[in-house]
């Protein structure tokens, strides 16, 4: 069990999560052409300067959560937000649903 949630293979993982890493974008076949009204309400919160949090987007499967964050990131990263500054997880991951939410920052900030 140990070998299995090594910080080694969470950082795999995060890297799989996460491919603006090694590419400095988001890949094109992860992004809509169109931004729906979500994602501007998600990012005008997202952008308050005056509040520290985490965003997290709740909702049904399958309604484009993940696409908004993907294209929240896009546009951080054309903002020149450092595309390393950008995490992205997915805890619908066996793996990640073992896990704290601690610890894969604890993985992402010491790498």
């Amino acid at each position: 069990m140990e070998e299995f949630l090594s910080n080694e293979r969470i950082l795999k993982l995060l890297f799989s999560m996460n491919p603006w890493w090694e590419y400095h974008e988001v890949p094109k076949e992860y992004l809509k052409d169109m931004k729906r009204f979500a994602y501007y309400e998600a990012f005008k919160i997202f952008k308050r300067n005056d509040l520290r949090r985490f965003v997290v987007l709740k909702g049904a499967r399958r309604i484009g959560k993940t696409t908004i964050m993907y294209q929240m990131i896009d546009t951080l990263i054309k903002e020149g937000i450092p595309y390393n500054n950008i995490l992205y997880v997915s805890f619908d991951h066996p793996l990640f649903s073992l896990l704290t939410l601690d610890k894969v920052l604890e993985v992402y900030k010491e790498n």
